[in-house]
């Protein structure tokens, strides 16, 4: 009888004080979720900055550049050995790294060429393709480069080996060049550059080569829609020349965009080129909890390739 008349006083005083414990049911309630759900809350709240943090950083600081110096593969398609060669790269990056790779893109550039007579004043002349830029590009005169079908002769000399004859005239090479550069090397659709490959240039200190001529004609002038788009990898080399010298004596470096097909033509001279592949990531990708991983991992890579690499 006692434990039946402990109960009613406590029911009794429940329904006079029902507020008091239905405050403390829910401190209870309230209390045990945050506890529960509070590291939840922090990962969420940390992936999100991240994720902005990643988005909002320069290009170069948050992807990933390989690259080299060397002849390019011969063949009917070069291009495609060097795509698949940036693929054997990814294929190779540490696990916390190779997921979270969104996009691919690679360039080649050629030596350097001085142009004798230059439409302005002194001109040097790089030629590259560069994949991926069919939106970050728009033609405001001309049309897009094309093959002629007539390659650069080989460059490069072997002791003890006769290098096979030059041709009669100098191989005939479209370009398509930015506003930017038409303007400051005073070059219009139709203009030809006559060009002689440069022996100074430091990417042919380890080869001996040869005199070697050609004709680069602008056949197309385009505009640069966005030049911070991350397909650029902040290289602006192909949206504007480069001015050295003084004020006085300026000297211009400009680089001319090459169709892809005419690429065997340049690639069959056994020159050295520079080869980039830009690996970029997918920040939508990332959480805090694999930064463990990752940090030392691209530590790791930046040591490994630092005598191989150049530029970001």
């Amino acid at each position: 009888m006692r434990s039946v008349w402990a109960a009613g006083f406590l029911l009794r005083r429940l329904r006079a004080e029902v507020g008091v414990v239905a405050l403390l049911v829910a401190l209870v309630a309230l209390t045990s979720f945050l506890f529960a759900g509070a590291p939840r809350l922090f990962n969420l709240v940390a992936d999100a900055a991240l994720v902005d943090q990643l988005r909002t950083a320069a290009v170069t600081d948050r992807d990933i550049q390989l690259s080299s110096t060397s002849a390019p593969p011969g063949g009917d398609d070069p291009l495609a050995v060097i795509d698949q060669l940036g693929a054997e790269y990814q294929a190779a990056f540490p696990q916390s790294i190779g997921p979270l790779i969104g996009e691919r893109h690679y360039s080649v550039t050629s030596p350097r060429f001085a142009i004798p007579e230059p439409p302005s004043y002194p001109t040097f002349l790089t030629l590259r393709y560069q994949d991926g830029l069919t939106d970050a590009i728009r033609l405001v005169a001309g049309r897009l480069p094309a093959p002629n079908g007539e390659p650069l002769p080989i460059a490069t000399l072997n002791f003890g080996d006769e290098p096979p004859p030059l041709p009669d005239t100098p191989p005939r090479i479209e370009i398509a060049i930015s506003e930017a550069t038409a303007t400051e090397i005073g070059a219009d659709i139709g203009t030809t550059l006559r060009a002689t490959l440069d022996g100074t240039d430091q990417t042919l200190r380890n080869f001996v080569i040869r005199r070697i001529d050609a004709e680069f004609r602008v056949v197309g002038i385009f505009a640069v829609v966005d030049p911070k788009a991350k397909v650029w990898f902040e290289d602006r080399h192909l949206q504007r020349p480069d001015i050295g010298g003084s004020d006085e004596n300026p000297i211009a470096y400009a680089t001319g965009l090459v169709a892809p097909e005419a690429f065997p033509d340049l690639a069959s001279s056994g020159l050295p080129f520079q080869l980039a592949w830009h690996y970029f990531l997918d920040p939508a990708r990332v959480d805090v909890g694999q930064l463990e991983g990752i940090v030392p991992d691209l530590r790791r890579i930046q040591s490994v390739n630092a005598d191989a690499t150049f530029g970001g």
